[in-house]
């Protein structure tokens, strides 16, 4: 049985699906998705109970006007608002491209709340200020897209990135139109205002607090996905606790095109 709460964190409405019996786990969604797309790869999990948090701004969670709410630390300050709300000990985090970020944004601000962690496509953050200066930049260009055009225009081109052909094929064409459905509920504010706060470029890196943090991490990445390859191995590099997974064929989404492979490495890494 699934439980909803609705948990008040800094003035912001936080929506959690709360499912099973067992140590907690908190799983942290994509851009654009929300709680419900970890619950696949998240039952895979064994005997655990699912915390699927929709981050602010997507999913049934506030969507506030004001940008200072969606900034990285923000988020942050929302997902330690549940764990502390939901649970009495700390937890695994597990969390997926913009929900990696934030799940290696929250476990170097706050060790304490996170037992274990694993990323899916994930960095944490971008060092080089030419870099984070480009990809501000491009995100900027994408929110006066998304609040020129709407969300429909948006989500049709976002779906239409070459990063998901793989995904595109793995989930068929009723799926896919699933997924489309879901993110087309998603509101032009919301998502033009988490791109705004909480970016790649946006966000702080936090490499030299995750150089301290004895965690034990899976970092895991798509064959295909070549960028976060490479940025998975280099967190790997700097984590002195963590296991870096390749997912064979798979692209940026490897936990939705092989749950169970996925699923199966997160299990072992925590073991």
């Amino acid at each position: 049985m699934t439980v909803t709460h609705t948990i008040a964190v800094e003035g912001v409405d936080i929506h959690v699906e709360d499912e099973g019996d067992g140590p907690a786990v908190v799983l942290l969604h994509g851009f654009t998705g929300c709680g419900s797309t970890m619950a696949e790869m998240g039952g895979r999990l064994g005997e655990v109970r699912q915390l699927r948090i929709d981050l602010i701004g997507h999913g049934r969670s506030a969507v506030p006007l004001d940008v200072s709410h969606y900034s990285m630390p923000a988020t942050v300050a929302h997902v330690a608002g549940v764990i502390e709300t939901l649970c009495d000990e700390p937890t695994d985090v597990i969390g997926y491209s913009f929900g990696g970020r934030v799940a290696l944004s929250l476990l170097a601000a706050e060790p304490d709340l996170v037992r274990r962690c694993a990323v899916i496509g994930a960095t944490p953050g971008m060092v080089a200020a030419r870099a984070r200066f480009d990809r501000t930049t491009a995100d900027g260009e994408l929110v006066k897209f998304i609040e020129s055009e709407g969300v429909e225009a948006f989500v049709d081109r976002w779906m239409a990135l070459p990063m998901w052909d793989s995904l595109r094929t793995a989930m068929g064409p009723e799926a896919w139109a699933r997924s489309r459905d879901q993110r087309l509920r998603g509101t032009a504010t919301g998502y033009a205002n988490s791109l705004r706060g909480a970016g790649a470029g946006a966000m702080q890196p936090v490499h030299s607090e995750l150089e301290e943090r004895q965690h034990r991490t899976a970092i895991i990445a798509g064959q295909r996905d070549t960028k976060f390859m490479r940025e998975g191995r280099n967190l790997n590099d700097i984590m002195p606790n963590s296991r870096f997974s390749m997912i064979a064929e798979a692209g940026h989404a490897a936990h939705l095109e092989y749950p169970d492979a996925v699923a199966n490495i997160i299990r072992d890494s925590f073991e």
